[in-house]
């Protein structure tokens, strides 16, 4: 019986270790892709802005049909705000801030540099 136990436990820390290992190869082979905060999907970046206090990426969601606004530098971005395309007016509009009202506005002030996805 206690075999089987350890066998079993042994089993779950592989299969869990090999889902780590997935992930990780999975988010080194993104391309500059990063999952979607919505679904989980690897979305691309379409965009850059770096002319306001940080820089700014840009990513769309296809499945979501959101853009989505990543403030900082690569390697220690937040998630800022989403954004929908605003089919009456052209451009975007704001769909969710996510972060602090700073990373919003920053977003914000650098989506209208964006061209319309799809």
């Amino acid at each position: 019986m206690v075999s089987s136990l350890v066998d079993g436990l042994v089993f779950v820390m592989l299969g869990s270790v090999l889902l780590a290992l997935n992930w990780l190869f999975q988010r080194r082979q993104s391309n500059g892709r990063l999952p979607c905060p919505n679904d989980a999907a690897l979305i691309p970046n379409v965009a850059e802005a770096c002319d306001g206090a940080e820089p700014v990426r840009f990513f769309w969601c296809g499945s979501c049909m959101e853009l989505f606004a990543l403030v900082g530098k690569a390697s220690a971005g937040r998630w800022a705000a989403s954004f929908a395309q605003d089919l009456g007016a052209g451009g975007w509009k704001l769909w969710k801030a996510i972060s602090s009202e700073r990373d919003v506005q920053l977003a914000v002030d650098a989506v209208s540099r964006v061209p319309p996805q799809g």
